[in-house]
């Protein structure tokens, strides 16, 4: 019952945050206002304390000299609001969410990137969008598993995904056709492992990470219902060291650092969850 009335109290509570900001993040968006950018950092801020996120971060996210890829993990729905408190950022998602109601437009809201993977000849406009949004100084986030993990290892990344990331010297020379300034030395790199590590106060082994991580076809609703339901999730976050995107020579070698870098570090999390993050 009690768990019951906590969930109550949330959704009440999220409702009566979500749409007086829904309304004020519209109205900066159509005038162009720079608080569109740091409206969305402050609203997760509060949604993550709304819903009992204790978040232990190593690390952060470079100062704004620059803009940042950030390539992250994939486990959970709550990992747009986890990551959503870092920084400013937008996100790269695949284009079903979009059809979703709701959080389709809390997702154009935040300038989300939709990506329509079995169709290629969206392939030039996409990276065209997130190429634009990252000279235009905007953070970007990348999931390049293409899916959500089970939230006890990480998935193999498509290297495919990076396309849209790390274009070729033919890209380069049609984004200068097209009048759009990128250049890579201009954007940084940075790797961003989440491990959920405790629900409710009690561990979460490889048996019960199911109860935040959400899976493939799950149904999202009733996880979430389920979650809300369930107390305080804790949230380790490790935040890699900035690398210039060119760097790397192509998508590749990019895919292959991160995944390794991500990988050992999520690992490493989960298998040191029980120690101090300080």
């Amino acid at each position: 019952m009690m768990q019951t009335a906590r969930a109550c109290y949330i959704l009440c509570a999220y409702i009566l945050l979500t749409l007086p900001t829904m309304l004020v993040q519209a109205v900066f968006l159509l005038f162009k206002m720079p608080w569109s950018k740091t409206l969305p950092l402050w609203y997760h801020r509060k949604i993550g304390k709304l819903l009992g996120l204790r978040l232990h971060v190593r690390g952060e996210i470079q100062d704004n000299s620059h803009p940042v890829l950030i390539v992250a993990n994939h486990a959970s729905w709550l990992d747009i609001t986890v990551l959503s408190q870092l920084a400013p950022v937008s996100f790269v998602a695949k284009h079903e969410i979009d059809s979703w109601p709701f959080f389709n437009l809390l997702a154009r809201l935040q300038k989300t990137i939709f990506v329509n993977r079995a169709r290629r000849s969206e392939t030039h406009s996409v990276s065209n969008a997130i190429l634009q949004r990252l000279a235009g100084g905007g953070n970007v986030v990348f999931f390049p598993e293409g899916t959500s993990s089970d939230g006890n290892s990480v998935l193999p990344f498509k290297s495919a995904l990076f396309a849209a990331v790390k274009p070729t010297p033919k890209q380069l020379k049609q984004l200068e056709a097209e009048n759009i300034s990128f250049n890579e030395h201009d954007v940084k790199v940075q790797t961003v492992s989440v491990a959920y590590t405790r629900l409710g106060g009690l561990p979460l082994g490889r048996q019960r990470r199911y109860k935040v991580a959400w899976v493939g076809d799950a149904a999202l609703l009733p996880h979430m219902w389920s979650l809300l339901k369930s107390g305080t999730v804790d949230v380790f976050i490790k935040i890699g060291e900035p690398a210039l995107l060119d760097q790397f020579r192509d998508r590749k070698d990019l895919c292959r650092h991160t995944e390794a870098e991500i990988k050992k570090t999520v690992s490493d999390l989960l298998v040191n969850e029980f120690n101090s993050p300080e």
